[in-house]
């Protein structure tokens, strides 16, 4: 991402100071002449983005809709990834899964892109 352009208006008028954290957060600190009952900021940013487009991986056509389907010779090798990482007893994260994927069965593909 390419940083284009950037302000930062304010009312009342203020004295701005930029400062750099030790993330790389960018840091404004604005110092008021007087008390005011109002404070208003607007910030506007213009960036271009410049990423890669998304890598494009084969997925077998059993995998591209959920629920998924194994073969039995491929079910040794899923191991523990087949147990839940948590329990579920009332069945409310199976119900979410299959109420979200029931309406866009492709939805997995788009899962991996995130």
């Amino acid at each position: 991402m390419s940083l284009w352009s950037t302000a930062v208006l304010r009312s009342p008028t203020t004295d701005l100071s930029w400062t750099e954290d030790v993330f790389g957060n960018i840091i404004a600190t604005a110092t008021f002449a007087e008390p005011t009952d109002v404070l208003e900021i607007v910030s506007t940013i213009a960036v271009e983005q410049m990423a890669v487009p998304w890598p494009i991986f084969a997925i077998g056509v059993d995998a591209q809709f959920f629920p998924f389907s194994y073969l039995d010779e491929t079910l040794g090798d899923l191991g523990q990834f087949r147990t839940p990482l948590y329990e579920d007893p009332a069945g409310e994260i199976r119900d979410w899964a299959m109420g979200s994927w029931s309406e866009n069965p492709q939805a997995p593909l788009r899962c991996s892109r995130t």
